[in-house]
């Protein structure tokens, strides 16, 4: 059997990134391969373990003229 994969990588948005890095680096032991800005609060941390990467991106995000804007989704559940 040919193996085409041998890791994932899922993207979450977080309102808080700091607690996102304390549950998967502190608490879980994920080492963080990956920030965005390298000083400060970051806006995007990636954490691998075991060939899993969990990237954390911060909700709030600047547009290009520098204003803080949050991604938001609307779905919508059709009952029925």
């Amino acid at each position: 059997m040919k193996v085409f994969a041998t890791g994932a990588l899922v993207n979450l948005y977080t309102r808080d990134i700091q607690a996102g890095l304390r549950f998967y680096r502190d608490l879980l032991g994920f080492t963080e391969t990956f920030r965005t800005p390298t000083d400060g609060i970051p806006e995007h941390v990636e954490l691998r373990s075991n060939g899993f990467t969990v990237g954390n991106r911060n909700a709030l995000l600047r547009d290009p003229d520098g204003n803080l804007v949050e991604i938001v989704a609307k779905r919508s559940i059709e009952t029925g």
